[in-house]
């Protein structure tokens, strides 16, 4: 791996590829998170390496994604969340007007911009869904269930969020539109229901306590 990592950063500083800045940093980092993976097997071994391979894992959420991918991520984040924004309105009766990701309400127009895409919340939440999923659930289809579940959780959320936002900037107060529940604390609030959402899933796919302590005995058992 350390040998990986010395040529991914090779590759990357090489100016005839034509890689931008983005791109650049990204090759760095993987470089960086390839040399380190390598450097710890050949401190701890094999064995160590695959016991530590989950959380070793999780390092390459270090690796920044170049400008392409995120922006197609961003952009999907964008027209699920004015898809569910849209249908929350429908469902509530609230009058508007869509014209793709713009929404026209009594008095007031929004527009769902790249910052309202919830990118950062959404990573945050997919890295703790795959955390719960390790520690929680014992099957591979468990484990990917639960954090595919959590991408339709998070644009559900914000799709809520910006339809409430919008609401209370349009029926209470516009300065709902601009106040710290909208840069500040909204992420936090509207976050608690994804979480509502996301344990009682993982609750269900967990197995149950009395098959564990079933399959525990039976491997006592076989052992002695």
């Amino acid at each position: 791996m350390v040998v990986m990592g010395s040529t991914v950063y090779a590759i990357g500083r090489i100016d005839g590829l034509g890689l931008s800045e983005s791109g650049r940093l990204s090759t760095a980092v993987l470089a960086m998170v390839l040399m380190w993976m390598g450097g710890f097997a050949l401190c701890y071994g094999k064995q160590t390496l695959q016991a530590a391979a989950f959380a070793l894992c999780l390092t390459a959420f270090m690796i920044p994604l170049p400008t392409i991918i995120l922006s197609k991520i961003v952009t999907v984040l964008q027209n699920g969340s004015a898809e569910v924004a849209y249908a929350i309105f429908k469902i509530a009766h609230v009058p508007v007007l869509r014209q793709g990701l713009k929404f026209s309400l009594p008095g007031v127009n929004i527009e769902i911009a790249e910052e309202c895409s919830g990118i950062r919340s959404s990573m945050s939440l997919f890295i703790v869904s795959l955390i719960a999923g390790h520690i929680f659930l014992k099957t591979a289809w468990k484990k990917v269930c639960f954090s595919v579940a959590t991408i339709f959780v998070v644009i559900f959320k914000n799709g809520v969020r910006i339809a409430t936002l919008s609401w209370l900037g349009a029926y209470v107060n516009r300065d709902f539109l601009f106040g710290s529940l909208h840069h500040r604390y909204g992420g936090l609030v509207f976050s608690a229901l994804s979480f509502a959402i996301l344990l009682p899933l993982l609750m269900l796919l967990r197995e149950p306590v009395g098959q564990l302590d079933g399959r525990i005995s039976s491997g006592d058992y076989a052992a002695r």
